[in-house]
């Protein structure tokens, strides 16, 4: 163990160095790229960063739940409906959408074949 004591001074000059440290490190990870890079950027959405990512999610997202839709799952109509749903939220600038069944994911990916670059 290391018998000679610090000084006050020494020991105050260490944590400012650390505290500002910690800061400008805190800084860089808080800055949000550019959201108007955006695939479906919509100068009406607000985007938020998604955690620590990069990714930039609208602060609307969208819940696939169809449960009261007058449409049988898996027919025409049905599909027609989810593109329209998919593509006015694209329209406004939502990119998240929140699938919680492999059913569901798979009909969001099927209504957005033709526009799945915007996602």
């Amino acid at each position: 163990m290391n018998e000679s004591p610090i000084s006050r001074r020494e020991l105050v000059q260490g944590a400012v160095t650390v505290v500002a440290g910690m800061s400008v490190g805190a800084k860089a990870a808080a800055q949000a790229p550019d959201s108007r890079k955006t695939r479906s950027y919509n100068p009406d959405m607000e985007y938020r960063r998604l955690g620590r990512t990069n990714l930039m999610v609208s602060a609307v997202s969208m819940g696939g739940h169809w449960k009261r839709l007058p449409y049988k799952p898996g027919t025409e109509e049905f599909k027609k409906n989810r593109r329209e749903v998919i593509y006015a939220c694209l329209d406004h600038g939502i990119n998240y959408i929140d699938a919680c069944s492999a059913g569901e994911a798979m009909v969001y990916a099927e209504a957005l074949q033709e526009r799945r670059k915007e996602i």
